[in-house]
């Protein structure tokens, strides 16, 4: 060959070359720049995570096409430094990406920590709908912890039941729901709590939404749990010491054995810690399972100011004193709901002289422990600690209507009973 014909042959052959090397080079640093932006939102939603997850994935792709394109254009002996490079490149970007992916599957890791409490409350190891459910949820609640490390000292965020009604329009409660970043991550939390809280998680969202450590910050000094604890003598062979003890191995049998002595112990300090501090409301039957349930998720203290955020603010203050005038006003609230909102069932408890307040009485008292599945009530505990009481009377309704073709065809109130309190209804 002559050598102006080689020379041209080497130029020919140079130029797809140089092109190449500035576009592996363009690639290395965007590689860079998306490593940059994957580090500034290490902490973020999942949302951009997952975003940047496929952009890393478009760019291997993209890099194994250009170095088949390469080849085809440049013989294989001038392309060692493109190829040492390239390859470089690649295994730093596969390294970061190894890195995400190790990083997203951090949070399953929690999952594993459900068994250090055997008193969590969770669904049927043999449910695999609700197994699924609750992976489900894990992975969103992992990720908006991930967006937001302080989120448990946000108190303006969990006490949404005080959030006053914006009254602005359908318009107004649209633009703030899309522009506000509270009104937006309200409605996003409310979201996560409705689809239901992981078990490991239950006793932090239960606290934050009671506003439990606000009311123990303003409580005084002769308020404070320790302090209570230390004058636990005083209701010695009182009647109210007589009926907690009553009640306490009676408390869920299957869950607190016997031989359990330092739970009951615990369940027993709270009570009448609770008694000494609201005197006027002292101790009532069903208040042993509330507290019980309190327990299962959080420690004693917690579960103490946990316990008195939800009698004293949550729920109406009176619903527990001695003539449970606060539950009675609900439970004949609520029969205006049923007239409100399903006339055909109050017609027919009307024409079978149907009195409801034995029936309804345990749901309102023992907010529903007792008369739905134990990982169910937890449910409705997550949306009653979050927009409060009028949970109770959404909880009833729906029992209520689903079991309102039987409730028509009774005949009489007995019938009316058995469809009510049925063990059928333990079913939802």
């Amino acid at each position: 060959m002559r050598p102006s014909a080689a020379g041209a042959a080497v130029g020919g052959h140079r130029a797809p070359l140089v092109g190449c090397r500035a576009v592996l080079l363009l690639i290395e640093f965007f590689h860079i720049y998306i490593q940059i932006c994957f580090l500034k939102i290490n902490c973020q939603n999942g949302r951009k995570i997952r975003c940047l997850e496929t952009i890393f994935i478009l760019l291997l792709r993209l890099q194994k096409y250009f170095f088949s394109f390469v080849l085809v254009l440049v013989p294989n002996t001038t392309l060692d430094v493109n190829l040492t490079c390239g390859s470089c490149v690649l295994s730093s970007l596969t390294h970061i990406t190894n890195n995400m992916f190790l990083f997203q599957s951090k949070p399953k890791e929690k999952s594993n920590n459900l068994s250090l409490n055997p008193l969590y409350v969770v669904p049927d190891e043999h449910d695999s709908a609700a197994q699924k459910e609750l992976e489900i949820q894990r992975v969103k609640w992992d990720s908006f912890l991930q967006s937001r490390p302080n989120i448990w000292n946000e108190e303006w965020l969990w006490m949404n039941r005080l959030v006053p009604a914006d009254n602005g329009g359908p318009i107004k409660k649209k633009f703030m729901q899309m522009f506000n970043s509270k009104t937006k991550l309200r409605k996003r939390v409310k979201a996560l709590i409705r689809s239901g809280v992981p078990p490991e998680l239950r006793g932090d969202v239960w606290y934050a939404c009671a506003g439990a450590a606000t009311k123990m910050k303003s409580s005084s000094r002769d308020q404070q749990y320790p302090e209570l604890v230390k004058r636990l003598h005083e209701l010695d062979n009182t009647l109210i010491a007589i009926d907690i003890e009553k009640d306490l191995l009676r408390t869920f049998p299957e869950k607190i054995c016997v031989e359990d002595q330092k739970l009951v112990d615990t369940l027993r300090r709270l009570l009448r810690a609770f008694a000494l501090r609201n005197r006027s409301v002292g101790y009532c039957q069903s208040m042993n399972y509330v507290c019980a349930l309190l327990l299962f998720h959080m420690e004693e203290e917690r579960a103490f100011w946990t316990f008195s955020a939800l009698l004293e603010d949550i729920l109406p203050n009176d619903y527990y004193i001695p003539s449970l005038i606060g539950g009675r006003i609900d439970q004949q609230v609520f029969q205006s709901c049923i007239a409100w909102k399903l006339p055909k069932v109050y017609e027919a408890f009307r024409a079978t002289n149907t009195v409801l307040e034995p029936i309804i009485c345990p749901w309102f008292m023992c907010l529903y422990v007792n008369v739905l599945p134990l990982y169910a009530v937890c449910r409705v505990w997550d949306c009653l600690f979050w927009e409060g009481s009028v949970v109770l009377f959404r909880i009833g309704l729906t029992l209520v209507k689903s079991k309102s073709n039987e409730i028509v065809k009774a005949t009489d109130f007995i019938g009316v009973y058995t469809v009510l309190k049925g063990s059928n209804v333990k079913s939802h």
